[in-house]
């Protein structure tokens, strides 16, 4: 059996597993959807993602537009998309209302995020 890597490069928060909410990262994720489904921000790209070592991934909250997505193969690379301020504070407000409701505490100001994976 061997590994993949990649990366993952989005606009989000990262959660620190002693925020959880629930007993693990899971029914973690499956809170989440419920939430940003009841904020009415589906279709808007706001959900979470993870990334880390294999069977230690972290857990981040994050905005991926509609049509793209935040994984980033070897050989390949992304950039930041073009996006006027609006935008982002725009994103920085559905973060930081999901991570309110959820519970989070702290997580900091949202921004841009490289993460390498490996499943």
């Amino acid at each position: 059996m061997g590994t993949q890597h990649s990366t993952r490069f989005f606009y989000g928060a990262h959660v620190p597993r002693e925020q959880y909410q629930t007993n693990n990262q899971s029914r973690e994720q499956d809170m989440l959807d419920g939430w940003v489904k009841a904020l009415g921000f589906s279709g808007s790209g706001l959900g979470h993602t993870t990334a880390g070592a294999y069977d230690q991934h972290e857990l981040f909250l994050c905005v991926v537009p509609d049509g793209e997505s935040c994984e980033v193969e070897l050989g390949t690379f992304r950039r930041a998309a073009d996006l006027d301020q609006h935008s982002i504070d725009d994103w920085s407000h559905m973060i930081e209302t999901l991570a309110h409701v959820a519970g989070y505490r702290s997580l900091g100001r949202p921004g841009w995020i490289v993460a390498p994976t490996e499943c």
